[in-house]
């Protein structure tokens, strides 16, 4: 669980370290789940090959432009497998 905080109107990001498990390349994709469309980004709009066992780096971006709590599940698609 990664937690994100940030002034009122403002933008912070904050970086999800992902493990490639397997010794092979793979592509991966990404999917970010939320109600909060405007507050939490993906900053990935696209598919990537990571090589075995490397370590890569997911930004995600948070603007919060009200006094709440935003949630969000981010999914790690690779072929028919999904972490979340």
């Amino acid at each position: 669980m990664t937690y994100i905080s940030c002034k009122l109107n403002d933008t912070t990001s904050a970086l999800i370290n992902f493990k490639n498990p397997f010794n092979s390349a793979c592509n991966i994709d990404f999917e970010l789940l939320t109600d909060e469309t405007d507050t939490l980004k993906l900053m990935l709009k696209r598919e990537m090959r990571l090589e075995p066992l490397s370590m890569f780096q997911i930004p995600i971006n948070f603007s919060p432009t009200s006094l709440e709590t935003a949630s969000a599940t981010l999914i790690i698609k690779i072929g028919n497998i999904n972490w979340t």
